[in-house]
């Protein structure tokens, strides 16, 4: 059997909606979140259900002061 070439072998992108998605509860809170897209390869949405901005090739980091 000859062994697939690193270019021949495919590639998944894998594209999370967000990074957590907790409960919509006033009792739960973050403070100071990073999503990083590591490389720039994928995308994550939003950091935390729908707060926060994208994390892509364009913007590898994502920064999310507080929620809610």
């Amino acid at each position: 059997m000859t062994p697939r070439s690193p270019s021949a072998t495919p590639r998944l992108h894998w594209t999370p909606p967000q990074l957590a998605r907790p409960p919509n509860n006033p009792n739960v809170r973050f403070r100071s979140l990073v999503a990083v897209s590591l490389g720039g390869n994928g995308t994550i949405s939003r950091v935390v259900n729908d707060r926060g901005v994208p994390a892509n090739s364009g913007t590898n980091v994502a920064y999310l002061v507080a929620y809610p």
